[in-house]
């Protein structure tokens, strides 16, 4: 699937394995940001347990999508449709607070729309909960991320949903 997004000559297409390692990185960039709202080590930690995205190229009820300009990956999402679940936006750090988000974030709104979602679920950093507020999203409060992946270390997120 290819969809041409408004902003940014911004196309979006399904993540490939190739596309590994300009996911991390990107990720691991735009991670940066949450120092704004948590300690380095929290920040250290989302980095490492987030590595396991891999796992969402095998999972079944996950779809990633790359966002592209100008041949460069500059964000990525993760779907989850079975449960209206956003599991993951990232933007490229160099290509924040241009637009970019906002597109892929109209993008995933569509996606739902399209397999007759009625709404979209996420957990947000709290660096993250303004730019959904401004998307018509509630929060639903705190929501502390604990497992295997945070080696058990509590780190604050937020629950938030937006009615579509």
């Amino acid at each position: 699937m290819v969809s041409k997004l408004t902003s940014y000559n911004l196309t979006l297409r399904k993540a490939k394995l190739s596309d590994f390692n300009a996911i991390k990185n990107l990720r691991q960039e735009a991670s940066k940001r949450s120092i704004s709202h948590y300690s380095e080590k929290d920040v250290e930690v989302m980095n490492h347990a987030g590595e396991h995205f891999i796992l969402d190229f095998i999972n079944l009820y996950r779809k990633t999508y790359v966002g592209i300009s100008n041949d460069h990956i500059v964000g990525y999402i993760t779907l989850n449709l079975s449960k209206k679940w956003l599991w993951h936006l990232f933007v490229d750090s160099k290509f924040q607070g241009k637009g970019i988000g906002k597109s892929l974030m109209n993008k995933v709104e569509n996606i739902f729309k399209q397999n007759h979602l009625d709404e979209i679920n996420l957990y947000a950093r709290l660096n993250a909960v303004e730019f959904y507020k401004k998307r018509g999203f509630i929060d639903k409060g705190k929501w502390p991320w604990k497992n295997i992946f945070t080696g058990y270390r509590e780190i604050e997120l937020r629950r938030m949903i937006k009615k579509i």
